[in-house]
């Protein structure tokens, strides 16, 4: 087995070609192709008057400066404090804001990647481990890695947690998942499959029948099901008129999605009493985790001392188009709307069409992940999954899944050569696409 030295090295090399290789590839394009003015939607030819590196922070990087430059507005609110805190903190020692982000992200990507490996080889070859990495930054929208967006920052605090938790450091581990939960909302997740890793393991005697094994349970079982199976039929099957007459069955889900919730928490409540120790599972290794928490909190009470709203950081979702719904009401949306326009017409199907595909993909992933990963990643990968499509919609998905890091820990598993190549075709591709046009400022997801 390399050393940590070997191992870093290796990294080190793998960015810094793909660094190289992105560079030119951004470059190219902005050399090249019209680029478009983020406000007025203006195209302009390629002129000196572009600044190259002040593009790396298109997008949700200028809000990222400009939290920096001026502090938290409402609306910014849904950008957690731990990524603009650290560009805080070079700005004021001398370093331009742009390029203060730009080497926490460069520096975090290299971190991920050296955790990565390293959390790859504790249960599988090598080889797996340098496929894991490579995949991570041949993905389509890699290039988010090496821009002002806290992707890169997220990835590395979550692996390292994840390291940690697997050598047996819970303090380290602690500290990691508690700079998750600051960096973004979906560092809950990485809380949840931490602690719930834990739990597990005094579940030894758990097995799948007992989920249906009582009638409270099988109950919860047939309100999803049903719940489901009538969206299905309401939203792509039943022809106008007769959807008309059923509307109210849509009202219904939604009575029937809170008795999901009653329900659910009365089986989780009977199955914790009945299968877990309590004696074994309240220790230091259940309490420390449990303090990664601590930053909602805080954020909490910074947004209301700032705003007078504690939740701001999900209110606000509102202003990025963003709404609370049921998981599949997006899922069902994005397929009716391309039954009503077609697939491969151009224009604004092609983005939808792509964030369905990711999601789709990633789902199949999920059901893999539970027959090769460990029971925390894929409690990491379904959580960080299911999450985005509670604000009804499908977003920046292909983003979203970027910092799901069991996906390439799976993607390094596949052997079969020909698959290797076609992805690796398809994906280098997408990616130079990818980057070209979201320096051109035109929205990528």
């Amino acid at each position: 087995m390399k050393s940590n030295w070997q191992i870093f090295k290796y990294v080190l090399l793998l960015f810094l070609g793909w660094r190289l290789a992105l560079l030119f590839i951004a470059f190219f394009g902005l050399s090249t192709l019209p680029s478009r003015n983020g406000i007025t939607d203006e195209l302009f030819l390629p002129s000196p008057e572009i600044s190259y590196w002040f593009r790396w922070s298109n997008w949700d990087g200028g809000h990222f400066r400009g939290i920096v430059e001026n502090g938290y507005l409402p609306q910014q609110t849904v950008f957690f404090p731990l990524y603009p805190l650290l560009m805080k903190i070079l700005n004021i020692v001398g370093l331009d804001i742009t390029f203060a982000g730009l080497l926490i992200s460069h520096l975090s990507l290299i971190a991920s990647l050296f955790f990565l490996y390293k959390l790859t080889i504790l249960d599988f070859p090598e080889k797996v481990a340098k496929r894991a990495i490579f995949a991570l930054l041949i993905f389509p929208t890699s290039f988010y890695l090496g821009t002002v967006y806290s992707e890169s920052l997220f990835l590395a605090v979550t692996l390292a947690c994840f390291y940690f938790a697997r050598t047996q450091k819970t303090v380290l581990s602690s500290f990691f998942a508690a700079a998750s939960v600051a960096t973004r909302l979906a560092g809950l997740a990485t809380f949840a499959a931490i602690l719930g890793d834990h739990l597990l393991k005094e579940l030894k005697n758990f097995k799948i029948p007992l989920l249906w094994q009582t009638k409270l349970r099988r109950l919860l079982i047939y309100f999803i099901t049903c719940s489901i199976v009538i969206k299905i039929i309401l939203e792509l099957i039943l022809p106008l008129k007769l959807f008309l007459l059923l509307g109210s069955l849509d009202s219904i889900l939604q009575i029937i999605f809170f008795a999901i919730i009653f329900t659910f928490t009365l089986v989780f409540a009977e199955f914790l009493f009945k299968n877990i120790n309590f004696r074994k599972i309240l220790t230091l290794k259940t309490f420390l985790p449990c303090l990664s928490l601590l930053p909602v909190p805080l954020y909490m009470l910074f947004q209301q001392a700032l705003f007078q709203n504690p939740l701001g950081f999900l209110i606000n979702e509102t202003n990025w188009n963003r709404h609370f719904s049921l998981p599949w009401e997006p899922i069902l949306g994005y397929l009716n709307h391309l039954k009503s326009v077609g697939i491969f017409q151009i224009g604004n199907p092609a983005r939808v069409f792509t964030e369905l595909a990711f999601f789709i993909g990633g789902v199949f992933g999920f059901i893999f992940s539970l027959y090769k990963l460990k029971p925390a990643y894929s409690i990491f990968y379904g959580l960080s999954l299911i999450l985005p499509t509670f604000s009804n919609t499908l977003i920046a998905m292909p983003r979203y899944m970027l910092t799901i890091f069991p996906i390439f820990i799976l993607l390094g598993l596949i052997e079969n050569e020909f698959l290797q190549k076609i992805g690796i075709i398809f994906s280098v591709l997408l990616l130079s696409a990818y980057t070209m046009l979201f320096m051109g400022w035109y929205w990528v997801t």
